[in-house]
């Protein structure tokens, strides 16, 4: 499994955190490009201070701790995640 760590998220992501204003700088535009290139399962990033599941690969953490396993699962508190 491929997991992606960053501290901030791709501009297109960020966007629709409805962070649009933080959302593009040459950064997070250049992980746009990489997320439109690379096959990942998922892309943990914390810049936003907030626990939220953008989608089923990309996931932002803040007080959050998010446990790899030994067969690529991930192990995480739900619950303390926004809906």
């Amino acid at each position: 499994m491929v997991f992606v760590l960053s501290h901030c998220a791709a501009s297109d992501t960020a966007s629709q955190l409805a962070l649009a204003g933080q959302a593009k700088d040459s950064l997070t535009e250049y992980f746009r490009m990489i997320k439109q290139r690379l096959d990942y399962q998922r892309w943990f990033f914390g810049h936003y201070h907030m626990n939220y599941i953008i989608n089923e690969k990309e996931v932002c953490l803040y007080n959050q701790i998010v446990c790899v396993k030994d067969n690529n699962s991930i192990d995480y508190q739900k619950e303390m995640f926004w809906p």
